[in-house]
């Protein structure tokens, strides 16, 4: 998992991995989170996952917070490769501080 704090960059994905996700049939997904507080930084990370989460459904972060996905939108990009890819950018909103459950 790549991830970026930094809201001008997105965090990038090493070939090994893309090789990895692709052999497995995963799909390549680029998580968003915002935090209900202003003064945490948005986080973003590239994920391998078998499947799309759906606008509802609960991520559990590590470190224990939950996000709670907002919206799926896909987005062109190119790969350091030279290949277009599709990606579906997860949009989500942090629930809970890390060390509380995550919803049921």
């Amino acid at each position: 998992m790549s991830i970026s704090r930094d809201p001008s960059k997105a965090p990038s994905l090493d070939a090994p991995t893309f090789d990895a996700a692709d052999r497995l049939g995963f799909r390549i997904v680029n998580v968003l989170v915002d935090s209900a507080d202003e003064s945490n930084a948005p986080l973003a990370f590239l994920v391998a996952t078998p499947g799309i989460p759906s606008v509802g459904e609960f991520i559990e972060l590590p470190g224990g917070s939950a996000c709670r996905v907002t919206s799926v939108v896909w987005r062109t990009t190119k790969h350091e490769n030279g290949a277009f890819l599709l990606v579906p950018n997860v949009g989500a909103k942090l629930l809970s501080p890390p060390n509380e459950k995550s919803p049921a």
